[in-house]
């Protein structure tokens, strides 16, 4: 994980994939700890969703996304996480942001792809306010 992470809960369900470390905290919100990668893939993408599944099977999530360092996304990577497939699995995402180069590509695909649940970014030390904002997103049917 990374050096400033959030631990998990005692007692919760831990899922641990090549993408990263995901788990539900109590207040309805899954926490994504994405690994350091040169590149983020589509493959990385679909482990999302499996582990959404894992965790949350049916529901729509609320999640807090930690980027790790990545230099760049591969080619049909920003289309399945702004896609249909996508949109099923997310109520809302709240990126929290290291790095210039992770804040370059999580703005430009929010801003390019435009994804139909909401999105926003947060820089590092701002973790609370990012899991404020999720928490005031409206309900909204699967």
């Amino acid at each position: 994980m990374l050096d400033d992470c959030e631990e998990p809960e005692p007692g919760v369900e831990v899922v641990k994939a090549d993408v990263g470390t995901l788990w539900l905290g109590s207040d309805g919100i899954t926490r994504v700890h994405l690994n350091s990668y040169p590149q983020f893939t589509p493959e990385h993408a679909r482990q999302l969703f499996d582990a959404y599944g894992l965790l949350s099977p049916g529901k729509r999530v609320l999640a807090l996304v930690q980027v790790g360092k990545v230099r760049r996304s591969a080619t049909g990577t920003r289309e399945i996480m702004a896609g249909e497939e996508s949109v099923g699995w997310h109520r809302g995402v709240a990126f929290l942001i290291r790095s210039p180069v992770a804040r370059v590509l999580v703005n430009g695909f929010i801003s390019l792809q435009r994804p139909a649940y909401p999105t926003r970014v947060f820089v590092k030390g701002s973790r609370e306010a990012a899991r404020r904002w999720l928490l005031a997103l409206p309900e909204t049917p699967p």
